[in-house]
């Protein structure tokens, strides 16, 4: 029977920590409904004898080079064919409830529904809400959270995507992650509010 859902897990030499996942993985009922890839970024890994008594219920492969971690996110989008993705980090844990939870999720959403954000990272001090874009994500948290909800693993984890709209701006995110410009947004925002010019419009004001 064909799957709706694909856990992608994106690993580098943390065998240890993938293998606890996994058994809290199993332990959940995921894989049941989910299809679960293992995407190991180290070329010399010997994972797949650990993870070869596990049958056909997991899927491994093993990258001929080290694709950094954003990139090994982004394959995801490409390599899965099930309607929705989530990427897992390999040092996360499934609580026994994830089955239930993911699959009523998914079986309740309407077609326009492109991604739904889990309140993981903040325990509880996220409001239930739907937007159209990250503005109306934002006003919902308050400011003194945002390190929290933005990090360098934002969409790791706790993010449920449906594939389809997802794939389709796949080449604008290749290029956000191969420029790294979110890193170049606080110095262009210090060097847009020290400009001479806008000194001397504030002194006009």
């Amino acid at each position: 029977m064909s799957k709706s859902l694909t856990i992608w897990i994106p690993t580098y030499q943390r065998e240890s920590s993938l293998l606890e996942l996994l058994r809290s993985l199993e332990l959940a009922g995921l894989m049941a409904i989910a299809d679960v890839i293992v995407s190991d970024n180290d070329p010399a890994s010997k994972l797949s004898d650990s993870l070869s008594s596990r049958g056909p219920l997991l899927s491994y492969r093993r990258n001929a080079a080290n694709l950094s971690a954003g990139v090994n996110f982004l394959r995801a989008f490409e390599v899965v064919t099930t309607p929705w993705l989530m990427i897992v980090g390999d040092d996360d844990l499934f609580t026994p409830l994830a089955s239930d939870i993911l699959a009523q999720t998914m079986n309740g959403l309407p077609d326009g529904v492109a991604a739904v954000k889990f309140d993981s990272g903040l325990f509880g001090r996220q409001s239930d809400c739907t937007v159209t874009a990250l503005s109306g994500y934002l006003s919902t948290i308050d400011a003194t959270d945002y390190p929290h909800a933005f990090n360098n693993l934002l969409l790791v984890s706790n993010w449920l995507f449906r594939t389809a709209p997802c794939r389709r701006h796949l080449a604008t995110a290749y290029l956000g992650y191969s420029t790294k410009f979110s890193h170049l947004l606080p110095p262009l925002k210090a060097c847009a509010q020290d400009s001479p010019a806008l000194k001397r419009a504030r002194k006009k004001e």
